[in-house]
């Protein structure tokens, strides 16, 4: 759970320092998609529909991942979340980025 700590407080750091990016982003990591394109990694890899209802301890899975318009990678747990996610996008996203959110000012206290 440190490392973890650790590798998303870093992340979070590196990003802000390098950008005029607001405390409110989702992605912790970087990682190139298929088409060499540099991509950012929402949630730090953990299922994205998982961390909507408020669990942080769902890897996602590199097989079942999802990229949007923005170039933002969503990993999930299984294709019936990735489903469910991607059905209702907005929805899912404004709560898991709500969630993530209050998850990383809880580990930083």
């Amino acid at each position: 759970m440190k490392i973890l700590k650790l590798m998303v407080l870093g992340s979070l750091l590196f990003f802000s320092a390098c950008s005029n990016m607001s405390k409110e982003q989702n992605y912790v990591a970087v990682e190139k998609n298929s088409m060499g394109k540099v991509v950012n990694v929402e949630f730090a890899g953990q299922c994205a529909y998982a961390v909507s209802q408020g669990n942080f301890k769902a890897k996602g899975k590199d097989a079942i991942k999802y990229e949007d318009k923005g170039g933002r990678i969503y990993y999930f747990g299984s294709e019936a979340a990735k489903n469910k996610f991607v059905g209702s996008m907005t929805k899912y996203k404004n709560m898991a980025s709500h969630n993530w959110n209050e998850y990383l000012r809880s580990i930083d206290k």
